[in-house]
């Protein structure tokens, strides 16, 4: 496995992230969340020593499951997540970046997942209130303190705050489906590392949905804000991939998701992908994306693949 040096930090993180919404246990659909985990079991075997999650993702139990994996072997994982996102008694979703609950976000975190110090801590999304600067300055003492060794942000533009020294990552829904940050990613990604996800476009890219395709009430993706499967971005959708697969029928042994996600790789190259895995199939499928090719040429028609 490829591994990346997170700028300006002592972490090597390999190239391909386990993201760990599916080991939170729901919202994926119907599967199986033993399967998940030995997944994740044979995703370490198979050289990836990064780990991203988020202590909303199942309530604590994608969390929970993390720290059973890297017990007894907690030097040789990277542990990433998150903090910020709540829901109140009536499950209603809010955003909470309040230096209280920042501190107890994070000693809840690293209860959960059996570890004293977690590798890069990250503010998942911005509340809109609470100060950035205040946020920052809070996360640089949980560094001074040993709790946290690098801290980074999601779904935020960070510009102005590239001075702070243990800020050291971004993460943005990133895909041949959403294009939509790419200037902000091409002006950080010199200063921090950018780290990729929804890279399948939460699935559309494997090209296993068309429109035809139904979703459980047990999966997200029902859900009409999940963009990618409704309406007229679904049909925006479909039309990228029906040029994806006449592309990738010119390759050997090369599948639509192992595409996308070098293509990202390539474009980036010191850039990482968090991709969402439930079994040894997509894993095995995704961490071989590393070694995948794709000529200038070919790229040079991926970027002119234009969708927002």
């Amino acid at each position: 496995m490829k591994k990346v040096k997170i700028k300006k930090s002592e972490l090597e993180v390999s190239q391909i992230c386990f993201g760990g919404e599916q080991l939170g246990g729901y919202g994926w659909g119907d599967y199986s969340l033993d399967e998940t985990v030995k997944t994740a079991e044979l995703a370490i075997d198979r050289g990836v020593n990064f780990f991203d999650t988020a202590d909303c993702y199942g309530r604590g139990q994608s969390e929970e499951n993390i720290g059973i994996l890297i017990k007894n072997r907690r030097e040789n994982i990277i542990v990433g997540t998150k903090f910020g996102v709540r829901a109140d008694s009536n499950k209603k979703v809010f955003y909470d970046n309040s230096l209280d609950y920042l501190d107890e976000a994070l000693d809840n975190s690293l209860a959960r997942m059996g570890t004293d110090y977690i590798d890069l801590y990250q503010m998942h999304y911005w509340d809109g209130t609470t100060n950035v600067d205040s946020i920052f300055e809070r996360l640089e003492s949980h560094v001074k303190s040993g709790k946290v060794r690098y801290y980074g942000v999601t779904n935020f533009d960070i510009s102005a705050y590239l001075h702070y020294p243990n800020l050291v990552s971004f993460s943005n829904e990133y895909s041949l489906v959403n294009r939509a940050s790419e200037i902000e990613i091409e002006n950080l990604r010199e200063h921090l590392t950018f780290f990729a996800y929804g890279a399948l476009g939460q699935g559309i890219l494997t090209g296993k949905y068309d429109s035809t395709s139904t979703f459980l009430n047990s999966d997200r993706r029902k859900n009409p804000k999940y963009v990618n499967f409704h309406g007229a971005k679904l049909k925006s959708n479909l039309s990228i991939i029906d040029k994806l697969n006449c592309l990738v029928n010119q390759y050997e042994n090369v599948n639509l998701s192992q595409l996308a996600i070098s293509w990202i790789l390539q474009k980036y190259k010191d850039s990482v992908v968090i991709c969402g895995m439930k079994n040894n199939s997509q894993l095995l499928s995704n961490i071989a994306a590393v070694n995948v090719t794709i000529p200038k040429t070919d790229l040079l028609l991926l970027n002119e693949i234009n969708s927002n």
